[in-house]
This record gives C-alpha cells, sequence and structure tokens, in this order.
C-alpha cells in the first residue's frame, strides 16, 4: 500500500513539474444513462448540460457542474393496453472536483483519465393524470472517475466517458433512499484562457 501511494505522488510531481500551467474552460453535452437502484430505476436516459474549468498542465485540477433539468430521466409505468399509467421525472444537478492526467500533451490528440469526487442534488417529479407530486433530493456526496481524449491545442473539442455513483435520499420521504449510478457520454468544446 505505501508502495502505491509513494509511486502515485511521484508520477503527480513529475507531471505537475515538466511545463507550464494554463487554465481551460470547457462546455459539454451528451447523453447519460441511469442505474438506480430504485423501484426497476435503470437504463433511462437524459441529457447533462455542464461547464467545467481546469488548472494545470499534464496533471489539473478541475471543477465540473452540470443539470439535466432540461431533459431529465424519465420513468413510465404502463398498464396491459401500453396506456401511460404514471411517469417518475428524475433531476439531477451535479458539483464534482477532480484531478486529471492527460497523456501526450503535445501531440494533437491527447488520451486521459479524471476521477474525484462530488455532490448532487435534485428533484424528482411524480406525474400521473390527475396530480403531480415534486419531492427534493438532500445533498449528498458521491465520486467520480472516467477518461477520454482531448484534440486539439488552443481550441479543443473533447469527448468523454465517465460513472458517477451517490445515494440519492429525500428530503421530506423516507422511502426514496437508494444507491444511484449513472453513467455519461460527452462533447466538449473548450479553450485555453491564459498560461504562465
Amino acid at each position: 500500500m505505501k508502495a502505491r501511494i509513494f509511486i502515485i505522488l511521484l508520477l503527480i510531481s513529475l507531471c505537475s513539474r515538466t511545463e507550464a500551467q494554463s487554465t481551460f474552460l470547457e462546455v459539454y453535452s451528451g447523453i447519460s444513462r441511469s442505474d438506480f437502484d430504485f423501484d426497476n430505476w435503470t437504463n433511462a436516459h437524459s441529457v447533462p448540460v455542464g461547464i467545467k474549468v481546469m488548472y494545470g498542465g499534464v496533471l489539473k485540477f478541475g471543477l465540473d457542474i452540470s443539470t439535466n433539468v432540461l431533459y431529465p430521466y424519465n420513468f413510465v409505468a404502463r398498464d396491459n393496453d401500453d396506456q401511460e399509467i404514471y411517469r417518475n421525472e428524475v433531476q439531477l444537478n451535479q458539483a464534482n472536483m477532480f484531478l486529471l492526467i492527460e497523456f501526450n500533451k503535445e501531440g494533437v490528440i491527447s488520451p486521459y483519465v479524471r476521477g474525484g469526487g462530488g455532490v448532487y442534488t435534485g428533484k424528482i417529479s411524480m406525474i400521473n393524470p390527475n396530480d403531480t407530486e415534486t419531492i427534493s433530493l438532500s445533498l449528498t456526496k458521491g465520486y467520480n472517475y472516467g477518461g477520454g481524449v482531448i484534440i486539439g491545442n488552443n481550441f479543443k473539442v473533447i469527448l468523454e466517458y465517465s460513472l458517477f455513483n451517490s445515494n440519492l435520499v429525500s428530503d421530506s420521504n423516507s422511502s426514496i433512499d437508494f444507491q444511484s449510478n449513472w453513467s455519461q457520454l460527452i462533447l466538449g468544446f473548450g479553450i485555453k484562457l491564459k498560461s504562465r
């Protein structure tokens, strides 16, 4: 265990001292898939929209804020005649801090890996033909990891696949407390703001 920690710290040290540091801004959107451990809420899709701010060289520290409020997860229940009985919408808001290690940074195409932790909140809308009930979700902690490729130098195109895990809990309904996993595939566009 100590050897692994030493190797990780050595890699971080080498990455952080080898080149100039820069600030980087990215906006992105894509598609997200749910795997919620609650009432068969799996395999629904949503569209996240977000922004990332990163600082560093080969090793970058970043903040990632996103929401799927415009197109949330939808879980639909139907009767035997395939008529919709009710629908549940899950909106998620995320704020993640992460560490990103970029490889082949001087090339046109640079693969990278990322990992970190975040906080998650949102709401669940339970919709039926007669009524809509909205349940707020508490602010909970979680973690995330993934990887992707960065294409370009000053202006960049980013393709990334990431996995997220948290435990979503209702503010008011004690029955809503479930382990939550979701993944997202995003396409981003970024620009280098400044270097030093």
